[in-house]
């Protein structure tokens, strides 16, 4: 967890967001919870991000006025075989969807679906 914040605090810092929105960044950047999802909510997330167009991620990040991202999910995709993947997906910034390797500017089609996810029974 310490891991993540000072990855978060860096990315912030680097972008010069204004310090009096440091707390609020940290704040929604930390998962409030886990969610696991069923196969079929899996899949429809999976080729939603699948379809997205991507280009490969240039480390810049940025949301209107510096201010923090209006949601930021991190999401973690396990496999049998290799390391997890994380995703994480912001709603209002730019990029919007990153894995640390490729990029989508627009969640339009993603955000709902981990939206639900986390809205939970």
């Amino acid at each position: 967890m310490q891991q993540a914040l000072e990855q978060v605090y860096r990315r912030w810092r680097r972008h010069g967001a204004p310090v009096e929105h440091a707390e609020a960044y940290a704040r929604r950047a930390v998962p409030a919870r886990a969610v696991r999802a069923t196969a079929a909510e899996l899949s429809a997330l999976r080729s939603a991000l699948d379809t997205l167009p991507t280009t490969p991620w240039g480390s810049n990040f940025s949301c209107p006025g510096g201010a923090p991202p209006a949601a930021s999910y991190l999401l973690t995709f396990g496999y049998l075989v290799g390391p997890p993947v994380q995703v994480t997906v912001n709603q209002r910034c730019r990029p919007a969807i990153y894995n640390g390797n490729l990029q989508a500017e627009d969640a339009t089609a993603v955000l709902p679906l981990v939206q639900q996810l986390f809205a939970g029974p």
